[in-house]
């Protein structure tokens, strides 16, 4: 039930750019609270070299073992006597172990500071938008959502008083001064107090109106009875609802669950080969060359000590090093990601010829095949390479999230008298050792 147009003129509210400029002026305090508090710490550089990191791609484990191979050929080919050829080639050998250290240390550490800093860069292009709608937007009536839209989970509508009318305006868009109109039964927004009517509570966010409902003065009723509906109450917004949230994106935009495609590299590169593989193969060459050299050489033919000693370990731990890894891991899941937007806006471009609301479709079925052009996924690689894309590759890959699907649903709805919200009647979790009734308590 909307308020009459006697208190609809008095209650004008915010106008759009105003609105937007207030939003604007918000979001870029938020911005410099989290870069004075968070902006000279450096957790990314203790997220690439801790071992224990399912996100670090070159820990201190492979950097350790580059650095004692580099050392070893470059002082086997300075100071022990090899020929120029295989002195020459040593020292190359070393060179190239000391600069693949170098560029895959730089790799990996230039890529966790993207995804540090990728959630923040999205919020500042988030200001640059704000101030730019905030001169040129004039959001008409039609522009909003129907004020009789029904109540939905997924987009959630407040009416707001723009521009002099009342508006089905989303919730990240009100800022504090906004005049809302509460309905009984609805949650509130954020902290805002009444309008006028001084027995209505103050309502902090998540607290839901309820006014005492007007019976006449009859405690009691038996037969159906015409009543008049609760009218929403204005209330004043005395905050920015966006904040909180952007205040939580910020705060955990490094702290989500790790995925699947993350914890099994984790497993087979850091854990077996890095810290179990590496050293087990190294001792082992230690202990094999070393009784090789001590009680059979007078049968089986056996190099120079420093060759069974030091070149052979070596030599056999470099192809279990992560010479390229970090970079093929970069650039191929940069590409993946490239081929989901530019197959995203392929099918965003792709003209719609039939009514979505029609039951009945009598139409030539045509094949969905999207073609993607090599010009613009090459574009799309390099921007997501280099993290100047405005997705969030990095804090939330949609690459990795897709492969891990193990279920698909679709929501067939063509009507309009609800939204098409699906909702999980029954959700298992399979374990490999159940537990018993008494441990689930």
């Amino acid at each position: 039930m909307l308020p009459p147009q006697e208190s609809i003129e008095e209650l004008n509210g915010l106008n759009t750019a105003e609105a937007l400029k207030r939003l604007y002026k918000d979001v870029e305090e938020v911005l410099a609270e989290y870069q004075a508090t968070t902006g000279k710490k450096k957790q990314w550089i203790w997220e690439v070299l801790d071992h224990r990191s399912q996100h670090s791609r070159f820990c201190w484990v492979p950097m350790v073992a580059f650095i004692i191979s580099a050392v070893v050929l470059l002082f086997s080919g300075v100071a022990l006597d090899n020929g120029l050829d295989g002195s020459c080639c040593l020292v190359a050998q070393g060179l190239l172990i000391l600069g693949l250290l170098v560029f895959n240390l730089s790799l990996a550490m230039w890529d966790a500071r993207l995804r540090h800093k990728e959630m923040y860069k999205k919020a500042v292009d988030l200001t640059s938008v704000l101030k730019r709608c905030s001169e040129v937007c004039h959001w008409r009536e039609t522009n909003y959502p129907h004020l009789c839209s029904p109540y939905s989970p997924c987009i959630t509508l407040q009416w707001t008083y723009r521009d002099g009318k009342v508006v089905n305006l989303p919730w990240a868009l009100l800022v504090s001064g906004d005049t809302v109109l509460i309905r009984p039964g609805q949650p509130a927004p954020g902290h805002c107090t009444p309008i006028g009517d001084k027995e209505c509570p103050e309502l902090r966010r998540g607290e839901v109106y309820s006014p005492p409902p007007n019976v006449g003065g009859h405690d009691n009723f038996t037969q159906p009875t015409a009543r008049q509906p609760l009218p929403p109450q204005p209330y004043t917004m005395q905050e920015t609802p966006y904040l909180r949230n952007l205040r939580q994106c910020l705060q955990e935009a490094t702290l989500r669950p790790f995925t699947f495609h993350d914890q099994q590299q984790h497993l087979l590169l850091t854990t077996c080969v890095e810290e179990m593989a590496i050293p087990c193969i190294t001792i082992f060459m230690l202990l094999v060359n070393g009784l090789r050299l001590a009680c059979v050489s007078n049968w089986v033919t056996a190099g120079p000590w420093y060759e069974m000693l030091v070149l052979g370990p070596v030599r056999a731990v470099l192809p279990l090093l992560p010479l390229v890894f970090p970079t093929a891991w970069l650039c191929l899941t940069s590409y993946g990601n490239a081929r989901l937007v530019a197959l995203q806006h392929s099918s965003d471009s792709q003209e719609n010829e039939v009514d979505p609301f029609e039951e009945t479709d009598f139409g030539e079925k045509k094949s969905c095949e999207m073609e993607v052009s090599c010009v613009q996924l090459r574009r799309l690689f390099l921007d997501i390479l280099l993290g100047q894309h405005n997705s969030l590759p990095r804090s939330a890959n949609l690459l990795h999230v897709l492969g891990s699907v193990t279920a698909l649903s679709c929501v067939d709805k063509k009507g309009i008298l609800s939204w098409p919200n699906p909702t999980a009647e029954k959700v298992f979790f399979s374990e490999k050792h159940p537990r018993s009734y008494s441990q689930c308590q």
